[in-house]
């Protein structure tokens, strides 16, 4: 895979990229006085053909969904997409064998919470559960025998998502050095340390013990987890203190005033996630390559995200400052 193998396809996609709500938007969305003024807007963009295949308005989750995934689609038929999606999806690949798993343990059937994106074959991983004979050709077929192995052991669901969390991590970072470009190998170990640091955090304010944590961390990012592990015990605003010693000082310095004013950790979360955005815009300066791609997807995904937000918060009528501040930081 080479940066000039995405000439034409960048092209494209920066014609996509004029289509993206940009932040100017949603802040209007955001301001809208209820939930139908919120939607109506929305129905004048690219959403209008999803929107007005629902039922009811409230099911906009479905319309959101089908938008994300079409542009996913479109994605991964460029030429050399599909390295772009399969590296994006891998997180909804995770996300479906924690529910096969599952829906295996319990006998029940979760299909209807299965991601539509992502490379897992829920047939074939539903066939080898059965079975109980994995075959490793097929794709991540080692990692649900290892969690199946856990289980066996500890008779724990808390593990399950736990150890694929984790392999999910690894495997990211494994996909991005295969791919070798830096961008996706920063970021993928970016997003090792906002899960690391995000993990320990609620894992202290649910008084989790040393134990429980050392299990949680993971060591492909930059922050060591042993240096984690040895600043757990610390009050919180001490550990985002020695915080400002690592690679990711920068973004608690930030809001670290803001946790001391308010004793609320949702601002720490936010900027770590603005973090992996921030990360993603260093495309910007890209004439050609798949970062330009990985980009479209990412923005795509937090302009989602985002929406999200705006529309289940009119619905549950929130406050435009309460809304305002749960955004998170877009492309555009």
């Amino acid at each position: 895979m080479k940066a000039e193998d995405f000439i034409q396809s960048s092209a494209t996609v920066r014609i996509y990229e004029t289509k993206l709500l940009n932040s100017q938007f949603l802040a209007r969305m955001a301001e809208a006085k209820d939930f139908e003024e919120a939607m109506k807007m929305l129905s004048e963009t690219v959403y209008q053909g999803p929107l007005s295949r629902i039922d009811d308005p409230r099911n906009y989750g479905q319309a959101l969904d089908e938008e994300l995934t079409k542009t996913y689609e479109t994605v991964r038929e460029m030429n050399q997409g599909k390295h772009i999606y399969n590296f994006q999806t891998l997180r909804y690949s995770f996300h479906n064998l924690k529910v096969l798993v599952k829906e295996h343990i319990l006998g029940e059937d979760f299909s209807g919470i299965l991601s539509k994106l992502g490379t897992v074959d829920p047939t074939e991983v539903r066939a080898q559960l059965k079975s109980g004979s994995y075959n490793y050709d097929v794709e991540f077929m080692d990692y649900v025998k290892a969690v199946m192995d856990d289980y066996e052991k500890y008779n724990d669901p808390q593990r399950i998502d736990i150890m694929l969390d984790k392999f999910y991590l690894k495997e990211a970072l494994k996909y991005a050095e295969k791919m070798n470009f830096k961008l996706f190998v920063e970021y993928a170990k970016d997003l090792t340390d906002v899960s690391n640091i995000k993990s320990i955090l609620r894992a202290k304010n649910q008084h989790k013990d040393l134990e429980f944590v050392k299990g949680i961390l993971v060591d492909t990012g930059r922050v060591d987890p042993e240096f984690l592990l040895t600043i757990y015990y610390e009050d919180i605003e001490t550990i985002l203190e020695r915080l400002l010693t690592t690679s990711i000082s920068s973004v608690i310095k930030d809001e670290l005033d803001n946790y001391r004013m308010t004793g609320r950790l949702q601002a720490i979360e936010k900027a770590l996630e603005n973090h992996l955005m921030d990360r993603v815009k260093e495309s910007k300066g890209i004439t050609y390559g798949p970062e330009i791609l990985f980009a479209y997807l990412q923005s795509k995904e937090a302009e989602i995200k985002n929406l999200r937000i705006i529309l289940t918060s009119k619905l549950n009528g929130l406050s435009n400052e309460d809304i305002r501040e749960r955004l998170r930081d877009g492309y555009v």
